[in-house]
């Protein structure tokens, strides 16, 4: 068997990590709403679902089933998507998380990536 490229593994690495980051957002959002009883949970559910996804993914990124590649690639599109659309909306913070997206994206198409996917 052989191992993911390095490429793949610089796109797993990123997963990983943002995923861990959006867990944290989410439970220190979650608290702050526990201490200020607010009744807004999508702010928390956001982040939240999106770094549990993210670390699953991740943790799948080692399959080499065309299904997975799919599934990471539709993933950070629609979080590069995301973040282009909070930028546009005015909000300049969210340029991080896009440049980070469109590298994993750009990571994922790799020639060597594509073909341990078998695509």
């Amino acid at each position: 068997m052989t191992a993911l490229p390095g490429q793949g593994v610089a796109a797993r690495v990123l997963m990983f990590v943002l995923g861990s980051c959006g867990v944290f957002a989410g439970l220190f959002i979650g608290v702050l709403h526990l201490i200020v009883d607010a009744p807004n949970v999508v702010l928390v559910f956001l982040p939240l679902g999106y770094g549990a996804f993210s670390i699953t993914l991740a943790a799948l990124m080692r399959r080499r089933r065309k299904g997975v590649f799919r599934s990471v690639v539709g993933f950070v599109v629609a979080a590069a998507l995301f973040s282009l659309f909070f930028i546009v909306m005015g909000d300049s913070s969210w340029w991080v998380p896009l440049i980070l997206h469109t590298v994993m994206t750009g990571l994922m198409f790799t020639p060597r990536v594509r073909a341990y996917y078998g695509l």
